[in-house]
């Protein structure tokens, strides 16, 4: 008996562990089964005083009924876990952890994509997941294929505002002088604002391409602007001076009070039009 510990329980546990890694590269992962938890622990024991034939013999004798369950176990899911079966739990997980995420915080889901990313997670939260995992092809494309839509639309209206970011900065006065190395040099900004990604793509997240996106724009336009006036001031032309009027938010309730505002505008303006400044209102 002492021989055959030596002989079988090394190999045996060397493929415990290995089932365990392979159960680690899921994601999650998966709790380890109690059956093979109890069966390293008894290997551990059996294979600790192996050239002592006694002691040996009697830890297997005391633990018969856990080897008797582990190698069970230990058979069945050295057999289920393939390398295929721990693809399509990855394929799963990160669909969820990504695309479906995604989407849930985005607050994009429809109700079918919703049900289908449901039920994705409601597969990968059974202990063997791998079990019934083809069984949710349909739910996974269905989850992909609304993040493809709403990253695609979301891209589409990046360039839809870039675009006419780029019309405004065109139709200013005397854009259509400049050379097309000058021209190219003050658009890029905006060109840079929009996001190099693919509708496929699962970074950067869809969060970031909504809000972070018309912050980017607004400051591409500044810079955009600001390379025209540049450019525009060189040489004997009048030198274009950006100004905010800091008009936002401002109330006025009475004439009187529009009045002063109308004055207070055009006494700053024409200070600096006395000056022979070409005014750009901000």
């Amino acid at each position: 008996i002492a021989d055959a510990v030596e002989q079988h329980f090394r190999p045996a546990a060397a493929q415990v562990r290995e089932v365990l890694a392979r159960l680690h590269r899921m994601p999650g992962p998966p709790p380890t089964p109690d059956a093979l938890a109890r069966l390293t622990g008894v290997f551990e024991q059996c294979l600790r005083r192996v050239r002592q034939t006694l002691p040996t013999v009697q830890a297997v004798k005391r633990n018969l009924d856990v080897l008797r369950d582990g190698m069970q176990q230990l058979a069945l899911y050295h057999a289920e876990l393939t390398p295929a079966a721990i693809q399509a739990v990855q394929v799963a997980g990160r669909l969820r952890d990504h695309q479906a995420r995604q989407l849930h915080d985005t607050g994009s889901h429809t109700s079918e994509s919703a049900r289908a990313a449901a039920v994705v997670e409601a597969q990968l939260d059974t202990p063997r997941p791998w079990q019934g995992v083809a069984s949710i092809g349909n739910e996974l494309e269905a989850v992909r294929t609304r993040y493809v839509e709403v990253r695609r639309e979301a891209l589409g209206h990046q360039q839809k505002a870039a675009d006419q970011v780029r019309a405004q900065v065109r139709a200013r006065a005397g854009f259509s002088t400049l050379t097309p190395d000058q021209s190219h040099r003050v658009l890029r900004p905006l060109q840079e604002a929009c996001t190099d990604t693919t509708a496929e793509a699962v970074a950067p997240p869809l969060t970031d391409l909504r809000d972070p996106f018309e912050l980017r724009l607004q400051r591409a336009r500044d810079e955009s602007n600001r390379r025209l006036d540049e450019i525009l001031s060189q040489g004997p032309a009048p030198v274009i001076q950006r100004i905010d009027l800091r008009l936002q938010d401002r109330e006025v309730t009475t004439p009187t009070e529009v009045e002063a505002l109308v004055t207070e505008v055009r006494e700053r303006l024409m200070q600096q039009v006395a000056k022979g400044i070409r005014v750009r209102i901000a």
